[in-house]
């Protein structure tokens, strides 16, 4: 079996997608609150999986990087979250209506659990702030546009209810 090489295990972890927006003159991308979700959500996904496979591969031999590979990947993480102004309706808007809210949620609870786990409670506000913003705005835009999308799919305008409630 090959040996662990930390130098190459950190520079697994340290790719990133910013790094290829740069590169390509797409920094205005960075600014996307559906790409800097996607790139908390995925990134997760992905370090669990990387994690995985190197827990298994190398096994002793990983276990002392493991935690601060971690570390440094879910501040990055972190990083990409808080640049999300959740302030503006329309960024709420896209991350609940656009994108997986389970994994969002998801994504979130994971990182305030870890964060917990750390004692960063600044970080856990952080997070648990956001994760109740996007709870409560979204449910109230996703009930309504589901609504409103049923109905257009059974061709009934809301309008038309209104009219018919009033002859009743």
């Amino acid at each position: 079996m090959q040996k662990l090489d930390p130098k190459k295990l950190f520079s697994i972890f340290n790719a990133s997608d910013e790094s290829i927006y740069i590169e390509h003159n797409l920094q205005e991308v960075m600014e996307n609150p559906f790409v800097l979700m996607g790139m908390v959500v995925r990134g997760l996904e992905n370090f669990a999986i990387i994690d995985g496979m190197y827990t298994m591969k190398y096994k002793e031999d990983y276990e002392p990087y493991r935690a601060p590979v971690q570390e440094q990947f879910y501040d990055r993480l972190y990083g990409y979250l808080v640049k999300i102004d959740f302030t503006k309706f329309e960024n709420i808007y896209v991350i609940t209506e656009a994108y997986d809210k389970a994994g969002v949620f998801k994504a979130l609870s994971h990182l305030l659990s870890y964060y917990v786990e750390k004692e960063m409670y600044e970080r856990c506000a952080i997070i648990k702030k956001i994760e109740d913003t996007l709870r409560e705005t979204g449910c109230q835009t996703n009930n309504n546009t589901s609504l409103d999308e049923f109905l257009k799919e059974i061709g009934v305008h809301r309008e038309d209810l209104r009219q018919s409630d009033r002859h009743l």
